[in-house]
């Protein structure tokens, strides 16, 4: 099960003394008086203005976790500067939702080997906001292992994906994808990917030229996991890889066409 924003985990706030404030406000103080020996860091969406004016003092961070980014607009350039940075989650879980900008200056996380951005991507369209694009820098991550770009209403893979040598785990869950690329299968180091809750009714023959490729998930692709004559022809055709076609919600009777109507993909 997917975990809400509202979980959120254990606060940095515990090592701050406890302290009642007066009517006047006090100026802000650094999350940590000493930041430069903090290899990990966990924070949540109301002490990520304070990190983002003080992101500089964490250089030794090697593992980044923010939760429910909310109200920020544009991450800093800053956020580059963290060079030993191995492990980057910003998690908006499925009770937060955010849109910010980030720079890029990521593509300078050379040692970064974990990437989530679940949520983080995720317009609000009822106010007809646009967007923000990825950073073109993506692509100059090449020890990133695990990708993690779930519910972010992707309507296709992005492109940087494709230029992750080593990239091992991609998971794309509760977006909009409706067709996988051909070109998914040239990453050779791939073993799992996870499409839960997307739009698709087959996969491309390709992936028979992804050696390691053990794992997918398609539960709650619902053109293919309401039927069991889909879900077989897919093992039959793919007999290496282990695929999930679990409902976790139930889907909706639009989406049922019959699978003799249903196109393989490059076959």
């Amino acid at each position: 099960m997917r975990k809400p924003c509202s979980q959120t985990l254990l606060s940095l706030w515990t090592l701050l003394p406890i302290t009642v404030h007066s009517a006047a406000p006090e100026a802000p103080k650094p999350i940590l008086n000493d930041a430069s020996d903090i290899s990990k860091l966990k924070i949540s969406g109301d002490q990520l203005p304070q990190f983002v004016r003080d992101i500089e003092r964490y250089r030794a961070l090697r593992e980044l976790d923010i939760q429910c980014i909310e109200k920020l607009e544009k991450f800093p350039e800053a956020l580059g500067s963290l060079a030993e940075l191995e492990t980057l989650r910003m998690d908006n879980g499925n009770g937060c939702q955010g849109n910010p900008q980030l720079p890029e200056s990521l593509g300078r996380l050379r040692k970064l080997r974990t990437l989530v951005l679940y949520g983080v991507q995720d317009p609000d369209v009822q106010r007809h906001e646009s967007r923000q694009e990825l950073p073109k820098t993506f692509s100059q991550l090449k020890n990133l292992e695990i990708v993690n770009l779930g519910r972010n209403h992707f309507r296709e893979l992005p492109s940087f994906i494709r230029d992750l040598p080593k990239l091992k785990e991609l998971d794309f869950s509760f977006n909009q994808l409706k067709d996988v690329p051909r070109w998914i299968a040239s990453i050779k180091t791939l073993k799992s990917l996870d499409f839960f809750g997307n739009d698709l009714r087959d996969l491309p023959d390709a992936l028979e030229g992804a050696p390691l490729l053990a794992s997918v998930n398609l539960g709650n692709n619902c053109a293919i996991t309401e039927f069991l004559s889909r879900q077989a022809a897919l093992r039959q055709h793919f007999p290496k890889i282990s695929f999930n076609f679990v409902n976790e919600y139930d889907c909706p009777h639009a989406t049922q066409a019959a699978p003799e109507q249903m196109q393989t993909k490059g076959r």
